[in-house]
């Protein structure tokens, strides 16, 4: 009964007598897999013509088909095994006869496919498209199908494949010939430098400072003779050398870097010092790209390219000379080593002497084409153009479906914490929730996006999701706690480091150090815990600030930030992405346009009144989660919102407008109805009380004349009086509040 009592908590705070809230959801059903927390509910597609759902069940491999003809009872009717045509299966879409799944090759590396079958269930064609691709879509005609691949690298980074956008014309035969892949090669090297290109850049530098180390960075090994390299040092600077004029026969000696990675980098080079005395001996720069200590035992056994003429080598007497930077372009695509290879003889006459020091490898930049990461894709209501969303990258394509190409990619900025209602709580320690402002950007970094038009108009709705890279062999997260602050940027370090305070919060290293001195003079988190609004030309129009936060503090402060696989977890998420808006899902109802968003960590649904794109309204926020039993518990609700999927009134089994919930860590599949004031006719709606903007920072407009109402906090303390149509309540602080009157009670949220 206490699930029941939480949904009950919540209408009762929105919905009073005959007031009703413009957007009400009220559950119909829901499907249980019972499979937690294993990808069995995730991406859904709606079939109106035979009312069914198509659902990606990563964990069985394949598309699940359930019955919705009666929306109250939820039936699993069939299952696609898509196993045949690769790894999993990753989203699905529908239009027409044909239903449309993007599936992950078996390889990481590897392309994937779009594989499509007919409503009964029967096979059509397998195309190839890009490596991972991770959402497919019709566009608004059905006469495209677009494929976002985001050509994620592997845990050990050994490749990091292109991401790309494929583009199938489904107008003529459905054959490989149909398929137009869109690569992002055209901007390397010409891109907003504020686009997030970045991965393992791995340097290599050896000084031989390091005492303790001597030599153990590199690897030696001694093919002939008894002299290698050793260790030695000159007036406190230490180094490399060869030398065999006391050696007891010929010397063949190899000085060995480790294996550097140069996969995914734009440009990497490779430089030295070297100091050489005495002649007659014999000195190789090689690099190979197959050498492996532990096969190749006689270094010579491997494969190696002589590189010595490419450098400038010392010419004796012992003069330091820089070898100049050799650019390692023709070995990008894996990884490297480097040798120094020696031979010598003993006495004065084959004995030279070599001292190497300052080795280094430094790479540059990823390769942008290789770095991007396409995530989502949403089509304009005009069908013109696609909207591609590069998640990691914190940017944004725009490709021309009249010519299937990409005319702009551009980074969506930052959000600055550290003013105006762009507040949030930081910290998983603190007993308390603080909601405040911090020195802190956000990279807005949404997952899922969706396109709409107001008054002819096209404009983007974000998801503020927030993604870290963060694999074996590379991470860009830390905590502000063990950063080296800017003591200038950051007067007040000490405090802000306090687990209490800032010090929790994740942030990447990848961005911050502004003047290269090695501490950070910004920080820059994940996600914006937020969604937004752009326009086609992908700038910021609107964005929600701190509004979920404040929502969320109010209505469920036992449970704020909660994380999505265990209950009992209060304020666990607030040092990372908060509640991490996932979903999203744009409706069109009776000439309002309403905005669907799901909380993939608290859980729940946002709903917001966007018909004024510059200036959305808070409509209100329905949850259907248990926190009184364990997050396992077959009971314990919608878990991880992953994808909604809106189904208007007249294509709905039951003629009620729905929204349906697809929820990952739950494995359920849930459906509600869509009621509330909306719904209304006109001759209802002279009968009905609403209030505008809502959420305000103070001054609320109804659209009727109050004769007396007041004004109530959540304990029920009058506070105002009110009258008229209007309230000013910029005097109290931020949250829910209720306005009572002879029209009932509505909620207000107060900014």
């Amino acid at each position: 009964m206490k699930r029941i009592f939480t949904l009950l908590t919540f209408s009762a705070l929105s919905l009073f007598a005959s007031a009703q809230s413009l957007v009400e959801l009220n559950s119909l059903s829901t499907y249980k897999t019972n499979v937690f927390d294993d990808g069995a509910m995730e991406i859904v597609a709606y079939n109106e013509f035979s009312q069914r759902l198509y659902a990606i069940n990563s964990y069985e491999k394949a598309v699940d088909v359930f019955d919705i003809s009666n929306p109250a009872n939820i039936v699993k009717v069939d299952s696609l095994d898509i196993s045949a045509y690769g790894d999993a299966p990753n989203s699905v879409a529908f239009y027409g006869d044909l239903i449309a799944i993007a599936v992950q090759a078996n390889d990481f590396d590897a392309n994937g496919k779009a594989v499509f079958y007919d409503t009964t269930g029967a096979f059509v064609a397998a195309l190839e498209v890009g490596v991972l691709p991770d959402m497919i879509t019709f566009n608004r005609d059905g006469s495209k199908v677009l494929v976002a691949n985001e050509g994620e690298p592997d845990d050990d980074y050994t490749a990091d494949p292109e991401g790309s956008v494929s583009i199938i014309d489904m107008t003529g035969a459905l054959n490989q010939a149909a398929v137009t892949n869109l690569d992002f090669n055209s901007f390397n090297g010409n891109y907003d430098p504020m686009i997030r290109n970045f991965g393992p850049v791995n340097n290599f530098f050896e000084d031989f400072e390091n005492t303790a180390d001597s030599l153990n960075n590199l690897n030696l090994v001694m093919t002939a003779g008894d002299v290698s390299f050793y260790y030695d040092e000159f007036s406190g600077d230490h180094f490399a050398e060869a030398n065999s004029f006391g050696s007891n026969g010929p010397t063949v000696a190899w000085l060995i870097t480790p294996a550097q990675n140069l996969t995914g980098l734009d440009s990497a080079y490779f430089s030295f010092y070297s100091a050489k005395n005495f002649s007659g001996g014999d000195l190789d720069i090689l690099v190979s790209t197959d050498y492996d200590e532990n096969v190749n035992t006689d270094p010579a056994t491997a494969t190696w390219d002589t590189i010595t003429s490419q450098f400038a080598l010392s010419p004796g007497s012992y003069t330091d000379t820089f070898s100049g930077r050799y650019s390692l372009h023709n070995y990008l695509q894996g990884k490297v080593s480097f040798a120094f290879y020696y031979r010598g003889s003993p006495g004065g006459g084959g004995s030279t002497l070599w001292q190497i020091d300052d080795i280094n490898l430094e790479g540059t930049a990823p390769r942008l084409s290789q770095n991007l990461e396409p995530e989502y894709i949403t089509v304009s209501t005009d069908n013109s153009t696609a909207f591609v969303v590069c998640q990691e990258n914190n940017a944004m394509a725009v490709i021309d479906l009249s010519t299937n190409s990409i005319t702009t990619l551009k980074s969506l900025g930052f959000k600055d914490w550290s003013i105006g209602n762009n507040r949030f709580d930081a910290s998983n320690t603190a007993s308390s929730i603080n909601i405040r402002n911090w020195p802190v950007y956000g990279m807005y970094q949404p997952d899922a996006i969706k396109a709409f038009a107001i008054a002819g108009t096209n404009y983007v709705a974000t998801a503020n999701e927030g993604d870290a890279r963060d694999y074996d062999a590379y991470s860009e997260e830390d905590r502000v706690k063990d950063l080296s602050l800017d003591p200038t940027a950051f007067p007040n370090a000490a405090d802000l480091q306090q687990n209490d305070s800032l010090g929790r919060l994740n942030i990447t290293t990848t961005l911050g150090d502004t003047d290269g001195d090695g501490d950070y003079d910004e920080l820059y988190a994940y996600g914006a815990r937020s969604f937004s609004i752009w326009d086609d030309q992908l700038n910021l129009v609107w964005d929600s600030g701190d509004e979920f936060a404040q929502a969320l503090a109010t209505l469920h402060p036992a449970n704020f930030n909660s994380n999505n696989d265990v209950n009992s977890s209060l304020k666990s998420r607030s040092d990372d992405k908060g509640s991490e808006p996932e979903a999203i899902e744009i409706a069109e109802i009776n000439g309002y346009t309403i905005a669907f968003i799901g909380l993939e960590r608290m859980g729940g649904v946002m709903v917001y009144d966007i018909s004024n794109p510059s200036s959305p309204s808070f409509i209100s926020y329905f949850i259907n989660r248990d926190f009184s039993v364990p997050a396992s518990d077959a009971n314990a609700g919608d878990l991880a919102p992953e994808d909604l999927k809106f189904i208007p009134a007249d294509k709905s089994p039951n003629g009620q407008a729905l929204l349906v919930s697809a929820n990952e860590v739950s494995g359920t599949l849930s459906i509600y109805s869509v009621g509330g004031t909306i719904g209304l006719s006109e001759e209802d709606l002279a009968l009905t009380l609403n209030v505008y903007p809502n959420p305000s920072s103070g001054i609320f407009h109804f659209s009727q004349i109050i004769e007396e109402g007041q004004i109530l906090n959540l304990n029920g303390q009058v506070l105002k009086s009110v009258q008229g149509q209007e309230i000013n309540i910029s005097d109290l602080s931020k949250g829910i509040y209720f306005l009572k009157s002879e029209w009932g009670t509505l909620q207000l949220l107060k900014k």
